[in-house]
């Protein structure tokens, strides 16, 4: 896996701090495995919602469903992000990565 040889620097940094750190992208973290297995979820909820039939509580659990798997994928962003960076930076690099995703909302809705 690619993760597996990602650069380090959370965990050094983190050594420094007399912490243990580790969400996203060190190389014994999973966070990239979580958000794989929330866009499966993801997927599967979708289908599944796509063929239910006009059974009001059935809908209301899979939109439940649908709203738990896109929150994960979403705050793991925010914490990988945080990860590679330095602590003073923490904050920049949740608003840039924000930002691009705001830019990015728009262009969703659109039809291919």
């Amino acid at each position: 896996m690619w993760f597996r040889y990602w650069p380090d620097r959370g965990r050094a940094q983190a050594r420094a701090r007399g912490g243990a750190r580790g969400t996203g992208l060190t190389p014994r973290a999973r966070g990239a495995q979580v958000v794989m297995a929330y866009t499966v979820a993801t997927a599967l909820a979708l289908a599944l919602f796509r063929s239910c039939p006009n059974i009001a509580w059935m809908q209301w659990l899979l939109v439940a469903a649908v709203g738990f798997a896109l929150y994960g994928p979403q705050m793991l962003i925010g914490l990988c992000g945080a990860e590679v960076v330095p602590k003073p930076s923490v904050s920049a690099a949740n608003g840039m990565l924000g930002w691009i995703s705001y830019l990015g909302a728009p262009w969703a809705s659109r039809r291919v």
